[in-house]
């Protein structure tokens, strides 16, 4: 019964090189030229599609939608039925700068046929009863250059990443096939061999941001 307690642990040492990406991206950072490029050749990726502000009024029943749309139908002003509201202690919610595919179905289409101060009939969800006011409209636009420089400087430095990382993996694995070892690998890549020394299964010497790389390499 007291052998297990006597028993050394497995040990292994292991070499290992580790690529980070995110270092790797950083050799990827494009030109402006390339941005530019980019950009003129992809703009229909940049465009903000309409956006609308409004007040949105929920009921469980029908009924208590309808003794609200009483009230307030004849009110053609956004403000005024706020301050209705207040008054009375109707809860609402607003929402601010939704594009359709943001609202649900049965919102989506009401709500972009409305005008400015317009409100809705009484909309029918699986959620409850609701009646919609509009505020605002943000109307489509082509997004500047300016706006997505960042996201187009990011998008290119991913694919060229990707690509040099899928390219080295190629190479490596042939290399392997060819009978080379890691040391020659480290060399003709120019990468950084690391090493582990007489670890076990349950090894934990390791920062908690890199325990899922280290929990599966173990």
């Amino acid at each position: 019964n007291n052998i297990n307690s006597y028993m050394t642990k497995e040990k292994r040492s292991v070499e290992y090189v580790l690529i980070n990406k995110k270092n790797v991206k950083k050799q990827f950072t494009p030109t402006k030229e390339e941005i530019i490029l980019y950009y003129n050749n992809n703009s229909n990726l940049f465009i903000e599609e309409e956006k609308r502000t409004f007040i949105q009024f929920n009921f469980k029943s029908f009924d208590e939608a309808n003794k609200l749309k009483s009230k307030i139908e004849n009110m053609n002003d956004y403000n005024k039925i706020l301050i209705f509201a207040e008054k009375n202690n109707i809860q609402y919610n607003i929402f601010e700068n939704l594009s359709k595919n943001e609202v649900l179905d049965e919102i989506a289409e009401p709500l972009f046929k409305l005008r400015i101060n317009n409100q809705s009939s009484i909309i029918n969800s699986t959620l409850a009863n609701h009646i919609i006011i509009l505020k605002d409209i943000k109307q489509k636009r082509q997004l500047s250059l300016t706006e997505v420089e960042k996201d187009i400087s990011s998008t290119i430095a991913d694919i060229d990443t990707n690509n040099y990382l899928l390219d080295l993996e190629n190479n490596i694995s042939q290399d392997i096939l060819d009978g080379m070892d890691l040391d020659f690998l480290a060399e003709k890549y120019k990468l950084k061999v690391s090493n582990l020394i007489n670890i076990t299964q349950n090894y934990n010497n390791f920062d908690a941001k890199d325990k899922l790389f280290y929990e599966n390499f173990i």
